[in-house]
């Protein structure tokens, strides 16, 4: 076991800053936004072969949806409380279901139906149930306790494994030969030929909230504090020096893509964020959704992100898209919570604007002077201020570089007049209004980094007779602006 001492120090001497690299692909660019979720979903899991987006959501439901356009496909209520946890057996055949009351269901996809199920009130606090070595058993939890029994859930429960502590995450790695479970701030190995434990890690003095693992056996872990680490599980034990680790924010679910390259976290502001580990930074941020986002799940082929949270809305990313629709509609929508995320100790607190017009996007934060001081957690710099005489200006929006997939968003007067725009050669024209005596500031915000960061957009208009150029660019961590000054004639 390691101690917190040497835990600490090995954090802080391998302590870095995320920086900006080339995109994973092609950004993802929003295709659909669902609105027939009737109750939260807790869970949504994709299936080995593709064929299904799985949901499990607050009334105790489970949805089938294609993974193509997120029609639904077949539904039927589970539980009668929400739905806590989805699994598979190591075939895709077998889907395994709980909740928090002690429920354990098994739904068979070939015969379409729940074929197991067991109950009891030991098991409370329920928080998996997972499939162990050739699907011939199952693992799962109540309160501190590790739980093992035969995979058709006819045969007597062996208890394993006790602690004072909830064991509130357990991953099983892809040979399905060891299960990796965490009880407050500790990680214990068990290997499931022998149901011996192995190792012990403890992390640090704050509990892990969440966890998942990726194809090739990494793990990552988000604990109390808001730091995410990714560790790696090799020859049987998981290493106790740290792959790579940073801040993320209050936890959710964590989500890998299937080769491992991607993940995805949320719970930062109305969207969702995707890091590159393999190049430590934040390679996109995804906008749509107006409130917490708190689910998502990669498609069979990673060329898919389904990406859902508390506003009860599906929105569906492709690498490769047309232009968005709307697959069906609910007469209202939730009204957005704004939630401004402090991605560091040092930024102070400055009034909001609450009257923005699309609750979809960041939040912009003034200074106490009325100025843009940051969008949703950016710092806004590189500010360039411009007298104009005439009430209206005519600007054009281009690329005046290499195109490179570029997304961007302007804002202007506190008001979104451009999202999730990809710049082009073609220049597109937008016609200020501008307040006299004030300041008129127009906001470049990066939806991604292109494949080449920063972002970059070109600002071009007319002044007493000639083009003016500016250049704006913008990354994941700042914003750049320009201020129209309007002194009359």
């Amino acid at each position: 076991m390691i101690s917190r001492n040497t835990f600490f120090f090995f954090l802080y001497s391998c302590c870095f800053i995320f920086s900006i690299a080339t995109v994973y692909g092609q950004p993802f660019k929003l295709s659909a936004t669902l609105h027939d979720v009737n109750s939260t979903i807790t869970c949504m899991e994709a299936t080995f072969d593709g064929a299904y987006l799985v949901n499990g959501d607050s009334s105790g439901t489970i949805t089938f949806r294609s993974p193509e356009n997120g029609n639904i496909l077949n539904a039927f209520r589970a539980f009668n409380s929400p739905v806590g946890s989805i699994n598979f057996n190591s075939t895709g055949q077998l889907m395994i279901l709980t909740n928090r009351e002690g429920e354990i269901k098994i739904y068979d996809f070939v015969q379409s139906r729940i074929i197991q199920s067991m109950y009891s009130p030991d098991y409370t606090n329920l928080r998996f149930a997972l499939f162990s070595i050739a699907d011939g058993f199952i693992y799962f939890n109540g309160q501190g306790r590790l739980y093992k029994t035969r995979s058709d859930l006819t045969q007597p429960v062996v208890e394993i494994f006790r602690s004072d502590s909830l064991i509130s995450n357990a991953v099983i790695t892809n040979d399905r030969s060891a299960l990796i479970f965490t009880c407050g701030n500790t990680m214990k190995v068990l290997n499931t030929r022998t149901d011996v434990m192995t190792q012990e890690l403890t992390t640090s003095s704050f509990a892990i909230e969440r966890m998942t693992i990726a194809a090739d056996n990494r793990l990552a872990t988000w604990s109390a504090d808001g730091t995410i680490v990714i560790w790696k599980y090799e020859l049987n034990q998981l290493h106790s020096d740290l792959a790579l680790w940073f801040k993320a924010g209050t936890s959710s679910k964590l989500g890998f893509s299937h080769d491992g390259n991607l993940l995805v976290t949320g719970n930062v502001g109305n969207w969702a964020r995707i890091w590159k580990l393999s190049e430590r930074n934040v390679v996109q941020e995804l906008f749509g959704h107006t409130n917490s986002v708190t689910n998502y799940s990669f498609s069979a082929n990673d060329q898919t992100l389904f990406t859902t949270g508390n506003d009860r809305n599906i929105l569906i990313w492709k690498q490769k898209t047309e232009a968005p629709q709307k697959i069906s509609s609910k007469d209202t929508v939730p009204a957005a919570e704004h939630i401004v995320e402090n991605l560091s100790d040092s930024l102070k607190h400055f009034p909001v604007i609450p009257g923005l017009n699309d609750p979809t996007m960041p939040v912009i934060v003034l200074d106490s002077s009325a100025t843009p001081e940051n969008l949703g957690g950016r710092k806004i710099e590189q500010t360039t201020t411009i007298e104009m005489m005439d009430s209206t200006v005519d600007i054009f929006v281009f690329d005046h570089s290499t195109l490179d997939g570029d997304i961007m968003s302007l804002s202007f007067h506190n008001q979104w007049i451009i999202k999730h725009y990809e710049v082009t050669k073609q220049k597109k024209k937008i016609t200020l209004q501008l307040k006299m005596n004030s300041n008129n500031y127009l906001v470049l915000f990066a939806d991604n980094l292109g494949k080449t960061p920063p972002n970059t957009a070109a600002v071009s208009f007319i002044q007493n007779g000639r083009e003016k150029i500016f250049r704006l660019k913008s990354d994941l961590k700042t914003c750049s602006a320009i201020n129209f000054v309007y002194k009359k004639r």
